[in-house]
């Protein structure tokens, strides 16, 4: 992890994300902070994967990091929970695993449970639901940042890129980078941040502006139906 962290600091990423939930949360959490310096922005996430107990604890000890926000410390439904570690944690709640739909919007905004709403397409509704949330989100004067699921294909990376362009949201941008990392990457097209982490979109082409590689599209449908 720190040594992939080293390169995407030498790209120019100033932004990281750890995920934690093991028993060395805390030297883990050192180590990358040592790896990317002191100017870089650094968030982990939870996974809901904590007791309000043990949030508050680990926030006490991740505080000397200089952690900039904490995502989905506990279940998705225990917005009690959320609210508490927002207020006595002193480190920024993110909703993840707890924001779905416009119903979870207005549930997380009037427990004042999270400061920020992770937005991913995939999960939220894609556009119009997304879109719903982000307006939902402003009005209520929370930040929002765009979210990936793990292992999407380059079409939905460039909705969430096409997404981005036209909201203007200026938080954190993950991508999940599917050109490198999907042995079988249906489309090809999106525009993978490189240089200083910055996503230079290519000249409009119909839809999402991705090409479909039908040899692997048809490898991977077959081998569905033969499994199914």
């Amino acid at each position: 992890t720190c040594r992939l962290a080293r390169l995407f600091k030498v790209l120019g990423f100033s932004e990281f994300k750890l995920k934690l939930g093991y028993h060395d949360d805390e030297e883990r959490v050192a180590a990358l902070r040592r790896a990317v310096g002191a100017r870089h922005d650094l968030r982990v996430d939870a996974n809901a994967g904590w007791d309000i107990d043990t949030a508050l604890r680990r926030c006490e000890v991740l505080k000397k990091y200089d952690i900039s926000s904490l995502e989905q410390p506990v279940a998705a439904a225990d917005l009690t929970s959320m609210a508490r570690i927002r207020q006595e944690g002193g480190v920024a709640v993110i909703a993840d695993e707890s924001l779905c739909n416009r119903s979870d919007a207005e549930m997380l905004i009037k427990a004042e449970a999270c400061d920020i709403f992770n937005i991913r397409l995939g999960k939220c509704g894609g556009y119009l639901g997304s879109l719903e949330i982000l307006r939902l989100a402003r009005a209520a004067r929370l930040a929002c940042q765009l979210g990936v699921l793990v292992g999407e294909t380059s079409i939905l990376t460039a909705a969430g890129q096409e997404f981005l362009a036209g909201t203007g949201m200026q938080l954190h941008h993950e991508t999940s980078f599917p050109r490198f990392f999907l042995k079988h990457n249906p489309a090809s097209g999106d525009a993978t941040p490189f240089w200083r982490g910055r996503i230079r979109m290519r000249r409009p082409r119909p839809g999402f502006g991705v090409t479909i590689n039908k040899r692997v599209l048809k490898k991977v449908t077959v081998r569905h139906l033969a499994v199914g």
